[in-house]
């Protein structure tokens, strides 16, 4: 039998995690409102980066090798930063787009979102990948505090062509699973980063391929 000590004591633990919730949920509303805001200053008059970094990274010390792209853009308001987006294609066929989003120079909310083709050789049967993924992060206080992750793969035998429907319409209809942040963080670069690249000098970008260093 539960004592009124043991009662008190769960109704007071369930109004705690309640809580928690509660503020979890208005915090990520509130940043669905920012997210808004943001995205519709951006469509205004189809706004122009203010600051653009681009490389073509070798793969090796000769750059004999497939080479990568790399475009970074920021956008300002003023000069408070709003936007930030990096598009990185690490050879042909890959492509990931990074979008940074803030508020009062805070960062809010990251997106991130990709493809990848590859092939797979097991016991004999050459079958081509598609893989998609989103990954979106939340942000309160520089904190992440909500990681969300979307994956799908789907292997194709060369005599079949292309994949049964399309890869992102597939990634749509997928629900979002929560992950621990720190798996997430490890993925992306730090706001702090981008940063930097803006107190390098084109040679030392161009020397240091810094974008590309980043994802290796």
């Amino acid at each position: 039998m539960m004592t009124v000590r043991s009662i008190l004591l769960t109704l007071f633990m369930l109004q705690f995690f309640i809580g928690i919730a509660q503020s979890e949920e208005d915090m990520i509303n509130d940043i669905r409102k920012k997210h808004e805001l943001v995205k519709q200053w951006l469509e205004k008059g189809m706004r122009n980066p203010t600051i653009e970094i681009y490389e073509q990274c070798h793969d090796d010390e000769e750059g004999n090798e497939d080479v990568s792209t790399s475009l970074i853009k920021y956008y300002y308001q003023g000069k408070e930063l709003r936007y930030i987006t990096h598009e990185h294609e690490p050879y042909a066929s890959s492509a990931i787009l990074t979008q940074y989003y803030f508020w009062d120079n805070e960062l809010f909310f990251c997106f991130q979102s990709g493809h990848d083709r590859y092939t797979s050789y097991k016991s004999n049967d050459i079958q081509n990948v598609i893989k998609v993924f989103d990954k979106r992060i939340y942000f309160s206080d520089r904190t992440a505090f909500r990681c969300l992750i979307k994956e799908y793969k789907e292997s194709i035998k060369e005599e079949d062509g292309g994949p049964s429907k399309h890869p992102f319409d597939q990634l749509d209809s997928l629900p979002n699973q929560k992950v621990a942040c720190n798996t997430i963080l490890r993925e992306i670069n730090s706001v702090e980063y981008y940063l930097e690249l803006l107190k390098l000098s084109r040679m030392q970008l161009k020397e240091k391929c810094m974008s590309r260093n980043a994802f290796d």
